[in-house]
């Protein structure tokens, strides 16, 4: 059975988080897992500082935990607002030329033809039943800066690593849940198919749906209360046509949270919000890890590595 690894990293606010993860067949294992403290923000650094006087501690950082790696390729998590994101339907019969020709006229209409013209785009197939359409595949698109793109390549230059990838970090989340799902045999349970998975964080909330494990649609909003919380994630499943009851699952990832005070969110969907702990989907034992490791701040880097 052939194997290989990915590496997987995510960069926010002081704190880079990281994984390594070998592939081998439908099994995991965990080779690597931590992060790395900076006195700066390395996230804004990276992502968003128009002259960054960093950026080689933090390529000299991924350089150290990835030392004698055995990944050939690196995923990158990355959080909105730093990266644009959206989903869109294409035409199944179009040929490869067809289609980005079709998503650079798209992307342009929601950034603008010279921001459009200055972005990576990574594209992912994402299923979206609620609009769904026959002969249309529904399709993830990412936008990253052309500038964040030659700043990935310059912190990776030294690692023996051959590609890298960025994935929007709710994709990295689903990634999880679809895992967690699987080994819980969750799975097919036609009474509530879909999943909300809310990622909590300073700067803002992230709202992931996945429908029987699978990653059907994603959104982001500024940081707020377990009350904003409420409110959008119902927003969004009513502007996806889905009733409320259909949701059977409801987990907590990112940021550390008090649980007891999600309760309006509980009073919402009727069960309580469960932290979302990607360890098991890396075919790690949990009863391994210390118990004040704060497990769901890891979703997005071990998410982008599975």
């Amino acid at each position: 059975m052939d194997a290989h690894a990915r590496a997987g990293i995510e960069i926010h606010g002081k704190v880079m988080r990281y994984a390594e993860v070998e592939h081998y067949g439908p099994h995991y294992r965990l080779l690597r897992l931590g992060s790395c403290d900076f006195e700066f923000d390395a996230g804004a650094e990276v992502l968003t500082a128009e002259n960054p006087t960093h950026m080689q501690t933090v390529a000299d950082a991924v350089k150290d935990v990835f030392d004698k790696c055995i990944a050939t390729d690196l995923h990158i998590a990355l959080h909105p607002p730093s990266c644009y994101s959206f989903f869109t339907p294409l035409s199944s019969t179009d040929g490869v030329s067809t289609r980005k020709e079709q998503l650079r006229k798209e992307t342009a209409l929601l950034t603008g033809p010279e921001t459009a013209s200055a972005l990576h785009l990574t594209v992912d197939p994402a299923s979206l039943e609620a609009q769904a359409e026959v002969g249309r595949d529904w399709y993830h698109i990412l936008g990253m800066p052309e500038h964040l793109h030659t700043r990935f390549l310059h912190i990776l230059e030294a690692l023996p690593i051959y590609t890298y990838r960025p994935r929007i970090s709710m994709q990295a989340a689903a990634r999880v849940v679809e895992r967690v799902e699987r080994a819980a045999g969750y799975r097919g349970r036609l009474q509530a198919p879909y999943t909300l998975a809310i990622g909590w964080y300073q700067t803002h909330l992230e709202y992931v749906l996945c429908r029987e494990g699978q990653w059907c649609f994603c959104h982001f909003t500024e940081p707020g209360a377990a009350v904003d919380a409420a409110y959008f994630s119902v927003s969004l499943l009513d502007r996806l046509r889905i009733p409320v009851e259909a949701v059977g699952r409801l987990f907590v990832y990112g940021s550390p949270v008090d649980l007891s005070e999600l309760v309006l969110l509980q009073g919402v969907f009727g069960f309580e919000p469960e932290r979302l702990n990607p360890v098991p989907s890396a075919d790690l034992d949990p009863a391994g890890v210390a118990g004040s490791f704060d497990v769901e701040a890891y979703v997005p880097c071990i998410g982008v590595a599975l």
